[in-house]
């Protein structure tokens, strides 16, 4: 059977004040078998902390949450690594 997708919500805000209802709302509609696509884990979350108590919370839900792409923790961008190489 194919998998079914339904589109939840849309978010652009980038203000770190910015209120997350929808976010609650979304994280609160999820069931069992539900997986959450974000473009980035940081949308998730504005701190470590948070992303980890958010990710737990859709844990207990019985769904998960998928990023398109991923982060980059340490190591040198690709401009860096082309700038270097010249």
């Amino acid at each position: 059977m194919p998998a079914v997708t339904r589109p939840l919500m849309s978010d652009d805000s980038n203000s770190a004040m910015a209120d997350r209802a929808q976010l609650r709302r979304v994280i609160g509609q999820l069931a069992k078998g539900d997986v959450l696509m974000v473009t980035r884990l940081d949308r998730l979350a504005r701190s470590t902390r948070d992303l980890l108590n958010t990710l737990g919370t859709i844990a207990q839900a019985g769904a998960a949450a998928r990023a398109f792409a991923r982060l980059a923790t340490h190591g040198p961008t690709r401009r860096q690594r082309a700038a270097a190489s010249c």
